[in-house]
């Protein structure tokens, strides 16, 4: 979701006489104009028209210092979901400079995109400290733009369509597309993993996985779905089943106050059922899903536990977890998505000596206490890459 003013609609061609394009929606007011609130597939009408990248080393100086910035944060590996092959060869060139292990999935939309990148990158490649073995793609759309059965509320000014129910972003040939994806990517040993939000989107999703693992076990792999505002019970029964495995954000932190606006207290408060997703017996990561909001790991504990946003409002008080529960996702869960849970993810003889020290103990502190917990030093492979 976007918001510019009327010379970026000038700029990009945008009026009244635009059409919706495929999977976004040009907010308009009620004689029809464009109100300047893009959202999902529609941003990109203005995003073409934005300033060139900088030049390679600047993106080099710039992608270490983020590394840099998210080591004060006690960040000692991500998950990169949806880079291009360009950015690939960018970390690629930084790799004896990393501070950050960085697990990197390809963004794919379509299966002529996976078949072009089984081809240019065949079979997994690198090492504990930068791989890219996966691939990423969009099912719908955010907390604007989520695919739900039931229509989102109308928002003068910013959702003004009383039967909007969201973006699918499905590839070209819908669901027995999205199938064969997965089943080219299982095929050539590679992760997929799936950015999910709406209720009805996760079901079309889940239904394509099960048509891909009919053809192609895909356990191996440990596919993935991300975000899971909305999964239905079932459908966490049927990914169970699979071994599909489940990541969640701490998206309401920030966006807790839009998703009440849009979806209605009800399905709010369902938003990322992570009680739920770990007592349906699922392997579950935690993380954040920066930039859409702050990378701060402490940040998504405190979220996972209280269930709090930044106006400190309880959004699904019965889906908290226990502290405890939270630093198993955020450790050693995640370590499991990124195949590297015999290196990294517990403190065990043995292991890489990835290590946080923190000025205060999450699993002793009170729970709203814990998003302002410190960050004293942060190592990575025995290395001191951040100290007070």
């Amino acid at each position: 979701m976007v918001s510019v003013n009327s010379q970026a609609l000038k700029i990009a061609g945008v009026t009244r006489d635009t059409p919706d394009p495929a999977g976004g929606v040009i907010v308009r007011d009620a004689s029809g104009e464009p109100t300047g609130v893009l959202l999902e597939a529609a941003a990109q009408l203005v995003r073409a028209h934005l300033p060139a990248p900088p030049a390679i080393a600047e993106q080099r100086r710039l992608l270490l210092a983020q590394m840099a910035a998210h080591n004060a944060l006690g960040i000692t590996s991500v998950t990169e979901p949806g880079i291009s092959p360009a950015n690939y060869e960018l970390y690629a060139s930084l790799r004896q400079q990393l501070t950050v292990r960085a697990h990197l999935l390809l963004r794919v939309t379509s299966l002529a995109d996976v078949e072009t990148m089984v081809e240019a990158f065949p079979g997994k490649s690198g090492d504990d400290m930068l791989s890219l073995d996966g691939f990423k793609s969009y099912a719908d759309g955010g907390v604007e733009g989520g695919y739900l059965y039931q229509p989102y509320q109308v928002i003068p000014g910013e959702q003004t369509n009383p039967g909007y129910r969201g973006t699918l972003r499905l590839p070209a040939g819908g669901e027995d597309e999205l199938a064969r994806m997965y089943v080219t990517a299982a095929r050539h040993k590679f992760q997929f993993q799936t950015h999910v939000v709406g209720d009805a989107a996760f079901d079309i999703v889940v239904s394509a996985l099960r048509k891909a693992n009919d053809e192609i076990r895909l356990a191996p792999y440990r596919f993935a779905l991300m975000h899971l505002f909305l999964p239905s019970h079932a459908g966490m029964k049927t990914m169970k089943r699979m071994g599909i495995l489940a990541t969640v954000q701490d998206h309401p932190v920030l966006l807790g106050d839009n998703m009440v606006k849009w979806w209605g207290r009800e399905r709010a408060g369902r938003g990322i059922p992570v009680r739920d997703l770990i007592d349906a017996g699922l392997v579950v990561a935690g993380g954040t899903d920066a930039p859409v909001v702050p990378p701060s790991p402490l940040w998504s504990l405190g979220w996972m536990t209280t269930r709090k946003t930044l106006q400190d409002e309880i959004l699904g008080a019965g889906q908290a977890i226990t502290p405890a529960e939270a630093l198993h996702l955020y450790t050693a869960g995640s370590a499991y998505t990124q195949f590297a849970e015999h290196s990294v993810g517990t403190l065990t003889p043995g292991k890489r000596a990835d290590l946080v020290v923190l000025d205060g103990n999450p699993l002793t502190c009170r729970r709203d206490e814990i998003r302002d917990i410190k960050v004293q030093e942060t190592m990575v492979d025995g290395r001191t890459v951040y100290s007070l």
